[in-house]
């Protein structure tokens, strides 16, 4: 994450009709005869959504980059549960465009999870770029798994079911190459997953989203495993592949 120099004010509108104004700021726009370009802020919309388990609020956002603006969170567990994962929804509108995107948030142990009225600071921008100046968002919570298992939100990018797959992946991947750490020992772990060559065929009767999960566990778990062969000790690969994906699993045996 960026550090900033400066932040610049922001317009909210709460879809429950609180208006808090918009404003107009000044950039200077590097050019050859540096001229000064007056532009408008975007339109920040955090939409209010009944019984909703979290409460988003916009904390910072800095608007330099017109085709980057980076927007900061608050997120608040404002239920009784403790929550594990959860995932934010964008919708940008940019020139005449559109796109929706989403943020998913996974807490690695147990430590990390949100429990009853904490809360987390959060970035939505970072590392994109849009092919217009970009005019409004739109941010709503997606998606919520509880430690318990129970899931709340419109889930419109079928993010439970992706999550799932992820956790399957890693789970898959880490038996298949503790095998393979058996059987030949850790520097064979470290070939087995250079290059593209390493992969496990998922089950077929899932969603798309699953599948993509599934496969997205097989990179991670490849990416762990190169991180400690090259940041660690090969005495750590086998710690590493029994690791779950996050808090929700265990250790594999």
């Amino acid at each position: 994450m960026r550090t900033l120099a400066h932040f610049f004010g922001v317009a909210v509108v709460f879809v429950c009709a609180l208006y808090l104004g918009a404003s107009t700021w000044s950039i200077n726009k590097s050019n050859d005869n540096d001229v000064a370009a007056t532009i408008q802020a975007p339109t920040v919309t955090i939409k209010v959504q009944p019984n909703a388990p979290m409460l988003i609020s916009l904390s910072q956002s800095d608007f330099r980059d017109v085709y980057s603006p980076q927007l900061y969170f608050i997120v608040t567990n404002t239920s009784s549960k403790t929550i594990r994962a959860y995932a934010l929804r964008h919708d940008v509108t940019y020139g005449k465009a559109k796109s929706s995107g989403q943020d998913l948030y996974v807490s690695a142990s147990k430590n990390s999870h949100l429990k009853p009225g904490q809360s987390a600071s959060i970035n939505i921008g970072e590392d994109t770029q849009y092919g217009d100046t970009v005019s409004a968002v739109l941010v709503s919570l997606d998606f919520v798994e509880f430690a318990s298992g129970d899931t709340w939100g419109p889930d419109r990018f079928k993010t439970s079911d992706r999550l799932s797959g992820q956790r399957n992946g890693v789970r898959a991947a880490g038996r298949h190459l503790l095998e393979i750490l058996k059987a030949r020992g850790p520097l064979a772990v470290v070939e087995a997953v250079k290059g593209d060559s390493f992969s496990i065929t998922p089950p077929s009767n899932h969603s798309p989203e699953w599948i993509e999960g599934f496969q997205e566990g097989l990179t991670i778990i490849r990416e762990r495993v190169k991180h400690t062969y090259e940041n660690g000790s090969v005495a750590d690969i086998e710690s590493t592949l029994r690791r779950p994906l996050d808090a929700s699993g265990r250790f594999l045996k």
